[in-house]
């Protein structure tokens, strides 16, 4: 009975570090389409709302453009099991897992000069 409780719990942990991922790939390109382009349009609203202000009070505008956009995506998984079986003492078992995600998005910016 006890290995049976220690085998399933095994399975399960081993079986839940596959499962337990975002959505990257083709799946993420809608929405972070999505996302960047609304804090694109947030941006631009915002720059020029503030030159708008500056020239109010006789400053020069500064207009600074998303030259691009990269994002990239890290998934990683591991699952890990051990134990040991000892005829004259009490048996044990050890089991781990772990996943881990990172976005690492790139933003380059470039500042507009001259008729741009």
């Amino acid at each position: 009975m006890k290995r049976a409780l220690i085998l399933a719990i095994c399975s399960a942990s081993l079986l839940a570090t596959g499962c337990l991922h975002p959505k990257i790939g083709p799946h993420s390109l809608p929405r972070d389409r999505a996302d960047y382009s609304l804090s694109l349009s947030d941006s631009w609203k915002e720059q020029t709302l503030l030159n708008i202000v500056k020239f109010r009070y006789v400053d020069p505008p500064i207009f600074v453009d998303v030259g691009s956009i990269i994002s990239s995506y890290t998934l990683a998984q591991t699952a890990s099991l051990g134990g040991t079986i000892q005829p004259s003492s009490t048996n044990s078992a050890t089991i781990g897992g772990s996943v881990g995600f990172s976005s690492n998005p790139t933003i380059t910016y470039t500042p507009l000069t001259g008729s741009a």
